[in-house]
């Protein structure tokens, strides 16, 4: 039916024509196919359609699809303002963030052209990225000795004996291996009770614990 043009759509209403002179739908098909041999066949349903929009609305022109919602300026802003501060984030943490559905957000990036990343691990090094290790590894061992940290967590790629690849690590790290090397939902509630351990937390020793949004912190 996309075929119809407002023109053409008339013109069928004119061939269905009124009281004693109104047509079939069935002469109407035919008549309609006889004038327009080149256009593809109508048929009975596009032609209730018709009628139906014009008795209802009066005229023949092209319906717009149900209009979308709103989306205030304001979201929009911190929606890109997110976006431009870290462009990593993943489109359901934009929408949590911005106050936004999911499928909202997805739309509004598209129509402006902006996509946000993904991150995706890779194996091959940076020409900088050494000395960037060297320099971390230094800055923890520094705060280390300073005291008042919780010894650190290493995650390997290991599924046995992960702590083998600890070396002359700090006293009293916890290690831990997986597949992959990352932090998942199963090692997270590992690393909760080394940090109840260390900082001897309970509900009347509170501390501040900051975590982000990560899919193995919100697990459980």
């Amino acid at each position: 039916m996309s075929y119809l043009t407002e023109s053409l759509k008339i013109e069928i209403l004119m061939m269905i024509g009124y009281g004693d002179r109104a047509r079939t739908q069935c002469e109407v098909v035919r008549l309609f196919r006889e004038t327009h041999p080149d256009l593809p066949p109508l048929n009975q349903g596009t032609i209730n359609k018709i009628e139906a929009q014009y008795r209802e609305m009066g005229h023949v022109r092209k319906v717009p699809s149900k209009r979308q919602a709103v989306v205030d300026d304001d979201k929009k802003l911190n929606l890109f303002l997110a976006l431009e501060e870290n462009q990593i984030t993943p489109a359901r943490q934009l929408a949590r963030h911005s106050n936004l559905n999911h499928k909202t957000v997805l739309k509004i990036l598209k129509y402006e052209k902006k996509h946000p990343y993904k991150m995706q691990a890779v194996r091959e090094l940076l020409e900088d990225d050494p000395d960037r290790r060297v320099e971390f590894c230094d800055l923890l061992m520094t705060s280390l000795h300073l005291g008042g940290t919780i010894p650190p967590v290493f995650i390997f790629p290991r599924i046995r004996n992960p702590e083998e690849y600890l070396g002359d690590g700090p006293e009293g790290s916890l290690v831990l291996g997986n597949k992959s090397g990352w932090m998942n939902s199963e090692l997270f509630p590992l690393v909760l009770r080394h940090i109840v351990k260390h900082t001897h937390c309970f509900l009347g020793n509170r501390i501040l614990l900051l975590i982000d949004n990560h899919e193995s912190h919100l697990a459980g």
